[in-house]
């Protein structure tokens, strides 16, 4: 009886020891591909422009918080013990709102000639490319705990500003690209190609995956023509909060 109390004790503890090594150290890890579909929440920070002549400085918010949604890819790639680099590549399209005060000026305006605001929103389309370092908690076979960071490549394709306006049933609309500029050394723009930083928390069960994560802006997404820059500079950044699902194929 004794010998199989001890038997019994042993392989427990045999057990505990396993899986204990496992959450840190699993033997099970292996490379996978994984899809990911997320829910994007930009937050763009303020719009701060300092004058050199005037030796002033104002920051306000140019645009409101937005919504939209990107799709993509990772794979993830185990480096050591549970510690993973993790590359991917996903395609996004946001929406922000306006908040300048031309948009103000012409609802002022409108309102004189008994017209409405229809809608003001920037839309804008690009890819990302973030490469996250990370460690997982692996507590049993099917679930891990997985915390993460890594820099992100932003590459906009399109950054254009929409406004509708309707006035005694007549509709205007006004619409054009903000990454453009019509005379490059004397209009401003903005950035098409951006670095941000990702911080996030993401769980794994079995090949299904959910996480948060948030992006902070980390280059200065407005360009001051060079005709301008003499007078004045200009910085934005734009972060963003993400809601994802995804599935692992292991």
């Amino acid at each position: 009886m004794k010998k199989i109390l001890l038997s019994i004790l042993a392989m427990t503890c045999a057990f505990g020891v396993s899986a204990q090594s496992r959450i840190f150290n699993n033997p099970n890890n292996k490379a996978y591909f994984g899809l990911r579909a997320t829910l994007d929440v930009p937050t763009p920070c303020n719009f701060t422009v300092n004058d050199f002549d005037d030796h002033f400085s104002v920051s306000k918010k140019v645009f409101g918080a937005g919504a939209g949604f990107s799709v993509g890819g990772v794979y993830n790639v185990p480096i050591v013990a549970n510690f993973y680099i993790e590359p991917g590549i996903s395609f996004y399209y946001n929406a922000m709102s306006i908040k300048t005060d031309d948009v103000k000026d012409v609802l002022e305006e409108l309102e004189e000639y008994g017209g409405e605001l229809v809608c003001h929103s920037v839309r804008q389309s690009g890819m990302r490319i973030p490469v996250a370092f990370g460690y997982h908690f692996d507590f049993t076979r099917d679930f891990n705990l997985a915390v993460y960071m890594g820099p992100v490549i932003n590459v906009g394709f399109s950054m254009d500003y929409y406004i509708k306006a309707k006035a005694h049933g007549i509709e205007v609309k006004e619409a054009g690209s903000m990454y453009k500029a019509e005379h490059p050394d004397k209009d401003d723009r903005f950035n098409r190609f951006n670095v941000d930083w990702r911080i996030g928390v993401g769980v794994n069960y079995k090949n299904f995956f959910g996480g948060l994560s948030g992006d902070i802006g980390m280059t200065n997404a407005y360009h001051v023509a060079k005709d301008n820059s003499r007078f004045y500079s200009a910085s934005y950044h734009q972060n963003v909060f993400q809601l994802t699902v995804g599935y692992n194929f292991k």
